[in-house]
């Protein structure tokens, strides 16, 4: 760890850079995809920078993505429930 937007699956920690991170991050979110893209990857990769000027709008993506995965999950389960 330590190099710019490393991320390690087993600590749920994203590495900004030597200093930064966002902890809590977990492989379900990190790998969470829209339209083919992996959402929080991409928010870094389109920058190309090694520090984050807006963590706050980050955490916002975050909280988002989290309750959308959420949401998805229970509307499988109705889904599921009303097939069977």
């Amino acid at each position: 760890m330590g190099e710019f937007n490393q991320y390690d699956e087993d600590k749920s920690v994203l590495q900004i850079n030597p200093d930064k991170h966002f902890e809590g991050i977990s492989p379900v979110l990190w790998n969470y995809h829209i339209g083919g893209y992996q959402v929080l990857h991409k928010y870094f990769k389109d920058r190309k920078v090694k520090s984050i000027a807006d963590p706050i709008h980050y955490c916002r993506m975050v909280t988002a993505l989290t309750i959308s995965i959420d949401l998805q999950a229970r509307i499988d389960q109705i889904i599921g429930t009303i097939i069977q």
